[in-house]
């Protein structure tokens, strides 16, 4: 009876870890990434993009414990509070040690950003192949190379602020991030709407680009005012309310982590990989026993 028990109880726990597996494969980008088998052909360029957003959202959040928990001064008395007076998600990476952390992670969407632009521009072109080039094949590619000059600019978030104390400058390459992403997602979003795959998009997929439109436009709307309306003075109200950026941020984390569920169909692309063998000289493949007359 103990033996059926234990045959039973493993049987359970390998369909309960076999279902995590392919439910965290379906649902993030990045798990998808790192377990994909070295030997598989499709490659989805999408999964690059959602995992240079999901990099980001989950180094937030590990960077913003570990300085609750060893630095919570340096959030509570951030220098760029005294404009804002709310929390900004940068606070919790600015100093360290949670920006040698945030450093270390945010530091892999440099790779993730140029290889989704690669990808995404060659796609483009072999479908297109036959085609006069449109304004969206124009708009996607620019959109998906400029996020990833944009995550090679990013790095520079953890010295132009916190050691140079240019916090308007600070703000603008944060905003250039943020717009540069969300133009991204945008891009895709029209090529799969004239692709082979447009059938398949959702209602989901439309509201998403809705929504997240409307956040990103109150990033910039809502920073740009705080900047130029600040005075310096830490007692002067800002102009914006501060619930109200906060929930600003707030709501564009929520969509850049959940960019990779909301994400319309696209065709992959059917990749070969073969080591190129040597080539046998003359001399090696010349049957043995046979001299050469000088």
């Amino acid at each position: 009876g103990l033996k059926v028990v234990n045959i039973f109880s493993g049987s359970r726990f390998s369909w309960a870890m076999d279902k995590a597996f392919h439910c965290l494969r379906e649902h993030s980008s990045i798990f998808y990434l790192l377990t994909q088998p070295q030997d598989e052909q499709l490659v989805r360029p999408k999964k690059y993009l959602g995992a240079a957003h999901e990099i980001f959202v989950v180094s937030l959040a590990v960077c913003w414990t570990v300085a609750m928990l060893v630095t919570p001064q340096k959030i509570i008395q951030h220098p760029a509070r005294d404009a804002t007076w709310h929390f900004n998600p940068c606070f919790g990476w600015d100093y360290p040690p949670a920006s040698y952390i945030a450093i270390v992670l945010n530091s892999t969407n440099v790779y993730w950003t140029w290889r989704y632009a690669w990808l995404d521009a060659t796609r483009s072109i072999m479908l297109n192949a036959s085609e006069k080039i449109t304004c969206v094949d124009r708009f996607a590619r620019f959109a998906a190379y400029n996020l990833a000059i944009a995550s090679n600019f990013w790095l520079l978030l953890w010295i132009i602020g916190p050691y140079a104390s240019t916090w308007r400058l600070h703000t603008v390459i944060f905003l250039y991030y943020a717009v540069a992403s969300y133009l991204a997602h945008l891009g895709n979003f029209l090529d799969a709407r004239k692709g082979p795959l447009k059938h398949k998009i959702e209602r989901k997929h439309q509201i998403y680009v809705i929504t997240y439109t409307i956040a990103v436009i109150f990033i910039p709307i809502v920073y740009g005012t705080i900047i130029v309306t600040d005075d310096a003075n830490r007692d002067t109200r800002p102009v914006i309310p501060p619930a109200f950026t906060q929930t600003v941020d707030i709501v564009w984390l929520l969509h850049m982590l959940l960019e990779q569920r909301f994400s319309p169909p696209e065709p992959p692309l059917l990749m070969t990989l073969q080591v190129k063998q040597p080539e046998k000289s003359k001399q090696a493949v010349e049957p043995a026993g046979i001299e050469h007359q000088a």
